[in-house]
């Protein structure tokens, strides 16, 4: 968790810096989809489920800051490689949300064995 916290921390300073619109866009929809989907992930522990919402709230997100800030309420200019560029933002992220969640429960497994097998060798004797 803290490795996904320092990330989504290095990516919205890099957000800062960075002047192209497309990569703001980019980073914020992948920041939004790793986030919502880390957090369901550990409300619920549903790996595919918590990605995917992850991944709709990031093109959520996206298509209503394109549809109702910039196009209805006249604070932006809409665009539509904007929203584009910020779905592939949430499905990379949903991506790396999913990935982070079998590196972890392989590192966990791993463990739970090892120290299943040292119970073991310890009866045995």
């Amino acid at each position: 968790m803290k490795t996904i916290i320092l990330l989504l921390f290095v990516i919205q300073v890099r957000g800062q810096i960075i002047s192209d619109d497309k990569t703001k866009h980019f980073y914020v929809a992948m920041g939004a989809s790793v986030s919502v989907g880390e957090l369901l992930y550990k409300k619920t522990n549903l790996h595919g489920i918590s990605s995917l919402v992850g991944i709709l709230s990031g093109i959520a997100i996206t298509i209503g800051k394109e549809t109702i800030y910039d196009k209805k309420l006249g604070r932006g200019t809409p665009n539509l490689n904007d929203a584009i560029v910020g779905c592939f933002g949430s499905i990379t992220g949903g991506m790396i949300h999913r990935i982070s969640i079998d590196i972890r429960d392989k590192h966990f497994d791993s463990k739970n064995n090892q120290e299943a097998k040292i119970l073991q060798f310890k009866n045995s004797k």
